[in-house]
């Protein structure tokens, strides 16, 4: 019995503090109408918003530690701003996130992430809240 009252309090715990977390990433999005809000709602449910800096990270490039405003995927799996892993991979022939090495240059398009992207920017008052890295190398 003790331990159904312990498992018990522990989901109610979890609980509210999914939606407190609910609420507060309500009020951030205030300015999105309805989809996009129930859309980041989802995102925190399924544990994709878990905190605002974690958030922030993973849509932050990887190279650049900037916002990505064209997402896509390498060979390695991780997602890079596309003007800056082409080169780095040239250059380095390895993954920037793992080290391992990359054979390939082929990126794919994130178009899940971009629009996660969008809203957090649109959320977080628009792209001239977060500047631009530096200019790609060439």
């Amino acid at each position: 019995v003790d331990r159904r009252l312990s498992r018990m309090s522990d989901m109610l715990a979890s609980i509210k503090e999914k939606n407190s977390a609910t609420v507060a990433a309500d009020e951030q999005s205030a300015s999105l109408n309805a989809a996009e809000r129930r859309a980041f709602r989802l995102q925190m449910a399924a544990g994709f918003v878990t905190s605002g800096q974690t958030l922030l990270q993973k849509l932050q490039c990887p190279i650049t530690k900037a916002v990505m405003r064209d997402p896509v995927v390498a060979a390695d799996g991780h997602s890079y701003e596309r003007d800056y892993i082409i080169p780095y991979v040239l250059q380095h022939s390895t993954s920037p996130v793992t080290g391992q090495p990359l054979w390939s240059v082929d990126v794919t398009d994130n178009p899940t992430l971009k629009r996660q992207i969008s809203v957090y920017v649109r959320c977080h008052g628009g792209w001239e809240n977060f500047p631009p890295p530096a200019a790609p190398p060439p």
